[in-house]
């Protein structure tokens, strides 16, 4: 690794090279030695520099100045000896390289400093031969390169030991046998909660420390990677204290030999017990928040909500307080009993309301979660006795705040995340909630409307009947009696007298069809609507003969409506068309499949209905008629009938272009059909 050679996409940087001169110091009790070694040195080589001294004592000085690359020593020495300077270098300076020069015959010498440590001898009998020097110098350069790679090797080793102490990772390296641990870090210790000494007397030792459940998970990844596969998995980790499982992520990989085999197995285990806690945190907060579609009122969703981030994210300060948008202000709602211990009060009443004028009031309009100030502005803080910058404010949309926190912690990041999630399904719950209110209001609204309607037709069809059968018997009992006596103004005003009682009569029969719509109608059921349609157009031939008018019908599918209530639509809108048409009128019905429902069309070819009135005409007497026969009831007893089936009317009109009136009903499931057939 120190050619800087990358691995994958692994790189070292090199080592940097030594200088590639060699400083030689040459000690020898004899000067003349001394100045021949050291010539001879240097002349034998050009990266050598040589020195020399006589004296032990001299060279150890030197030494210690650090510029050294190699001594070469003699045996004998005026105030000491070789092994003895031997020795002394080995305790101070480990590293040096130690060549003893010896005279011939001197085996027992060269043996004796081979044994206590000397990197080599060389034979000089004091005759200065350039073979002899040439030797010396080869002796040295190979001692000083050995020690040079072993310090590079060295200080390699030291790099990345020291790499991987700087990493909460365990980092290991096992036999592809698993029988012999190559590599741990300090990082095992803590994770496992186990010494390292067993794992290196054991390497099976860290199955030990496995959970129970886990351990043949991991002995299967083991032997996966033992047959030189990759292996990725996360399991528990049983640790002393209470045998609290820890989780841990494993990645590893093999590592083969030249032919191909499986050398060693090697990864790295990473403590994700932190990650896990959140994800079951997550999980936790996903099914405390499946309530709130069950919540029918505020203060229901607002009692889940505050339950559920004291519980989830864990913080003893929780509270919501909601908008009161009539008086503009803040009013506390729901709190945690933590929040209530910590603020000295019994319950929401007792805090304060939150005016206008407030900085909480601020932080709500601004919409965006805020950390609390160590001052909120406010002579009176709404948590009383609590550390404000502990808190988070998070605005609930348009409905309210809820804070969140714990005096002297912060909130982190996650826990923030987390409550802003909440804070979210909160804001989707509370909008359903106003939207649920807003719709009972409605329905309470119809269905006392759909009591003052149904007031109305007990009241026509008793308190009106009666007095219209009187006005038209004494009419009738008239024409009957002096009939033949009146004048043609007389005839006039008689006609006029029982045409108003007629249409009086159809009206309020047209009312009490229009009452009894919602309450008087059968349950739908599976119609061919086909076939009520040619009924209804039998019913009208007498009309449609008059009218010299044509009825093309296309395919009609099978609904599922009140049989009678399809008949009574198809007969006014259709009496519609041949009434407004023009002469000799067409009448074109046709449907088709739309989204589960069928939407179905009666065009005629008349004048059309202005832009202005194509809402109108289905309202209760709201209808632009003059045509004899008109209740101004018959457009809007067709949007009633609709809208108890759950679909749509309306109508698409150009001036002079004739109009179509379009209206949906729930069509039959295709999967009945089938079954059905």
């Amino acid at each position: 690794m120190t050619d800087g050679r990358p691995t994958s996409t692994t790189y070292v940087r090199p080592l940097e090279e030594t200088s590639q001169t060699v400083s030689v110091l040459c000690v020898h009790p004899d000067e003349a030695t001394v100045a021949a070694v050291t010539d001879g040195l240097e002349a034998a080589s050009e990266s050598v520099t040589a020195h020399g001294t006589t004296a032990a004592s001299d060279a150890f000085d030197r030494l210690e100045v650090g510029d050294v690359d190699c001594l070469v020593c003699a045996y004998s020495l005026p105030d000491t000896d070789g092994l003895a300077v031997l020795e002394r270098v080995r305790e101070t300076h480990d590293r040096l390289p130690f060549v003893m020069l010896t005279g011939d015959g001197s085996e027992r010498v060269a043996a004796a400093a081979i044994n206590a440590g000397a990197d080599g001898y060389v034979t000089y009998d004091g005759e200065p031969e350039q073979e002899t020097f040439a030797a010396l110098d080869d002796r040295i350069a190979t001692v000083v390169d050995d020690y040079r790679a072993r310090e590079r090797l060295e200080d390699t080793t030291e790099l990345l030991f020291r790499l991987t102490e700087y990493t909460n990772d365990a980092l290991w390296m096992f036999t592809g046998d698993w029988s012999e641990t190559v590599v741990i870090n300090s990082a095992y210790e803590p994770l496992w909660d186990r010494p390292i000494a067993d794992l290196i007397e054991d390497p099976g030792d860290f199955l030990r420390g496995v959970h129970p459940d886990d351990r043949e998970t991991v002995a299967e990844k083991m032997a996966v990677l033992s047959d030189g596969e990759a292996a990725d998995l996360e399991f528990r980790v049983d640790t002393s204290e209470e045998r609290i499982a820890r989780w841990v992520s494993v990645h590893a990989e093999p590592v083969f030999d030249d032919d191909g085999s499986v050398k060693y197995v090697a990864g790295f285990t990473r403590d994700i017990t932190e990650l896990k806690r959140r994800e079951e945190r997550l999980t936790d907060l996903a099914e405390a928040t499946r309530r709130l579609p069950q919540a029918r009122t505020e203060t229901e969703v607002t009692e889940i909500v505050v339950a559920t981030v004291d519980t989830v994210v864990g913080r003893s300060v929780t509270g919501y307080w909601t908008y009161d948008d009539e008086a503009d202000r803040l009013v506390p709602s729901e709190f945690s009993d933590g929040a209530l211990d910590r603020a000295g009060v019994s319950g929401p009443d007792a805090l304060p309301v939150l005016g206008p004028d407030h900085d909480w009031m601020d932080r709500f309009r601004a919409g965006t979660p805020s950390v609390l100030p160590e001052s909120d502005g406010s002579s009176s803080p709404p948590l009383a006795g609590i550390d404000p910058t502990a808190l988070v404010l998070v605005p609930v949309g348009d409905h309210g705040v809820l804070v969140v926190g714990d005096p002297g912690t912060a909130v982190d990041e996650f826990e923030r995340s987390m409550v802003e999630m909440i804070e979210q399904t909160t804001v989707d719950a509370l909008d359903r909630v106003s939207r649920e209110r807003e719709l009972e209001r409605q329905r309470t609204e119809l269905k006392r409307s759909n009591e003052s309607l149904q007031q109305f037709a007990y009241v026509a069809s008793h308190d009106l009947q009666e007095p219209l059968r009187m006005v038209s018997s004494y009419v009738s009992l008239l024409e009957e009696e002096y009939g033949d006596s009146f004048d043609e103004d007389g005839e006039l005003y008689m006609e006029y007298a029982v045409d108003g009682a007629t249409r009086m009569q159809a009206m309020i029969d047209a009312l009490l069809q229009y009452s009894r719509v919602t309450t008087k109608g059968d349950e739908p059921t599976e119609t061919d609507s086909e076939a009520v349609f040619d009924e209804t157009v039998r019913s009208l031939e007498m009309l449609i003969d008059d009218s010299d008018a044509a009825v093309d019908r296309g395919d009609l599918p099978p609904v599922v409506v009140d049989r009678n209530q399809l008949g009574q639509l198809f007969q006014n809108l259709v009496e519609n068309a041949l009434h407004y048409g023009g002469e000799e009128p067409t009448v074109t019905v046709g449907a088709d499949h739309e989204d589960g429902r069928v939407h179905f069309t009666v065009a005629d070819d008349g004048p059309g209905v202005d832009t202005d009135q194509q809402d109108r005409i289905f309202e209760i007497f709201k209808q632009n008629s003059t045509r004899p026969g008109s209740t101004g009831i018959g457009l809007a007893m067709c949007r009633r009938i609709v809208n108890r089936h759950g679909g749509e009317i309306w109508v698409e009109s150009e001036p002079d272009d004739g109009a179509t009136f379009h209206f949906t009903m729930p069509a039959v499931d295709e999967a009945d059909q089938e079954t059905d057939a």
